[in-house]
């Protein structure tokens, strides 16, 4: 009974509409987001230079409604005042030293830090079982077990960027990100190769860099919100029009499922309707208007309604970082 009852509970989940928006979110650290202008110096470590490069690189993609919402001090005349300053370019963590060339260089910000790799290639073997006699048919008549080669490679990276306001000389932000990768391959895997550490090495740095962005810049995410089946309205008209319009939706056509939600609303009302029109507006941007139509549809109810509940949570969370968003944008 209880298999049959998850199993249903999943089929449920499984049959739920959802349609996926993109929302523009603040950066998690906000303090991060504040500079505009920044430089990026060379990073110690055995993969500073690289990862340095990668981060100035990342940070300059940061684009908000199409424009770019960092200025980067360029390299060549960022070496160029170190140099006539009698700055060590590579050793430059001091807060005075980096106010000075802020001052020069009209940052803002300056990042400085480090980053590590390590790794390792380890040999073991495995178990597999193989066929060890075959009759005249060609059919397996006597299986054996064999332990076969394998080789595994194994990379650990470190970065630990940290962004100064040269204006106070006060550390802005500062984190260290960690990734692990792996892979291994045996003697019978002959249908891939074995990436070798310096690709390990790349797949881990790419995925600490997408992680830094999302920490000090303002970064899109694709979310899903699930749609409202029933109630239905009590007249049938609306009723069909509710339906049709989940229909368009889950084909990725919310702009016709929202005019037909919307034509549905002046003939009959019902909470799943309310709170569809609310996905629009939600969806359109309008997060306000969402919030009051997500309000409505509650009122209509006689019980909670789980997923009207979590969009309730999930506007409330976004007016919020609405305000984050636009405080950093005003910076």
């Amino acid at each position: 009974m209880r298999v049959l009852l998850l199993a249903l509970l999943i089929l449920a989940a499984a049959c739920t509409p959802r349609v996926k928006t993109s929302v523009l979110l603040p950066a998690n650290f906000p303090h991060a987001a504040e500079p505009k202008t920044v430089a990026v110096m060379p990073f110690s470590g055995n993969m500073g230079a690289q990862a340095s490069v990668a981060l100035e690189s990342a940070l300059s993609s940061v684009k908000v409604d199409g424009r770019e919402y960092f200025t980067i001090v360029d390299r060549v005349a960022l070496q160029n005042i170190v140099d006539e300053q009698n700055l060590a370019i590579s050793g430059l963590t001091e807060s005075g030293d980096l106010m000075r060339v802020g001052a020069l260089t009209g940052a803002e910000g300056i990042y400085t830090g480090y980053a590590y790799f390590d790794t390792e290639t380890s040999h073991f073997h495995r178990k597999v079982t193989r066929c060890a006699q075959r009759d005249k048919d060609n059919k397996c008549v006597q299986w054996g077990e064999y332990n076969e080669p394998c080789t595994r490679v194994s990379v650990s990276v470190s970065l630990n960027p940290r962004l100064t306001d040269v204006s106070t000389g006060r550390v802005l932000f500062s984190y260290k990100y960690t990734k692990n990768r792996s892979a291994e391959k045996c003697a019978s895997d002959t249908y891939y190769s074995l990436p070798s550490s310096s690709e390990l090495k790349n797949r881990a740095l790419n995925a600490m860099i997408n992680e830094f962005i999302t920490d000090v810049a303002p970064h899109t995410v694709v979310i899903e919100i699930k749609l409202m089946k029933s109630p239905a309205p009590e007249d049938k008209k609306a009723e069909e029009l509710l339906k049709a319009g989940i229909s368009f939706a889950e084909e990725n056509r919310m702009d016709r499922a929202c005019r037909l939600w919307r034509e549905a609303e002046v003939i009959g009302r019902s909470a799943a309707l309310l709170h569809n029109i609310g996905v629009c507006e939600e969806t359109e941007g309008n997060y306000n208007e969402a919030l009051n139509y997500y309000n409505s549809a509650d009122r209509m109810l006689m019980e909670p309604e789980d997923i009207l509940n979590e969009s309730l949570r999930r506007i409330k969370n976004r007016l919020r970082e609405v305000e984050e968003l636009e405080a950093q944008l005003a910076k």
